[in-house]
């Protein structure tokens, strides 16, 4: 596979009113959840339908009405005592080919993160034989409470992102979320990742790629593993 770089898009996208509305909704279970803080707004029922803003993509436009507000930060993870380890690895998730394949780059390096036993997480590292080192892909799995827990995280994700999309029912009793957030600090635009929870998991996938179909493609081939 040659070395595939990225072309910017233009993209316009609105916090669709059904992810607010899964917010609203998910969060008033009163379940415990990890500490953060979220203001919504919304008359929605959320992505028990269509919470789809695009195609396969996820990169057309819907518009929240104006009434709606989002104060959002991203999720705190449950804490541990047990040091993270990172090492040079095979990610026990995903094949590195799959991954570039998927992702769209060259991969060489990759590092595997974990805690005694458990795996956190796997960055994939642009193949240096093409070009300069970069964070191409990075994928974690964040364990919470109860399945109710890790909806309300997978939720505020994404709303602490920019431009997300609810991607319902993307495996029985799974949903997802599409939104833009930080990977590499040296680009202007950010990139496109996609989150699901599956049980008391959090999955979450960060591309270097202007499309949110890689990082889509990318979760749903994880699907299996959790």
């Amino acid at each position: 596979m040659g070395a595939l770089r990225r072309g910017k898009v233009g993209v316009r996208l609105v916090v669709a009113l059904s992810v607010v509305g899964l917010a609203a909704c998910s969060m008033s279970t009163g379940a415990s959840a990890p500490t953060s803080s979220a203001v919504v707004s919304s008359s929605s029922s959320g992505l028990a339908g269509d919470g789809s803003v695009g195609g396969d993509s996820g990169e057309s436009s819907a518009t929240a009405s104006a009434s709606s507000s989002v104060r959002v930060v991203a999720p705190k993870p449950p804490t541990s005592s047990v040091a993270v380890q990172q090492r040079d690895g095979v990610c026990p998730w995903i094949a590195t080919q799959t991954a570039a394949d998927l992702e769209g780059n060259r991969i060489g390096q990759v590092i595997v993160s974990r805690r005694g036993s458990v795996v956190l997480g796997c960055e994939f590292h642009f193949d240096t034989n093409w070009g300069p080192d970069r964070v191409t892909l990075r994928i974690t799995a964040t364990s919470y409470g109860d399945s109710v827990a890790a909806r309300n995280a997978m939720i505020r994700l994404g709303l602490a992102g920019r431009n997300a999309s609810g991607q319902p029912s993307i495996a029985p009793g799974v949903d997802g979320i599409r939104y833009q957030t930080e990977l590499d600090a040296s680009d202007a635009t950010p990139d496109w990742a996609f989150s699901f929870a599956k049980g008391r998991t959090v999955v979450t996938v960060k591309t270097d790629q202007d499309r949110s179909t890689n990082a889509y493609n990318i979760g749903l081939a994880l699907l299996s593993e959790f």
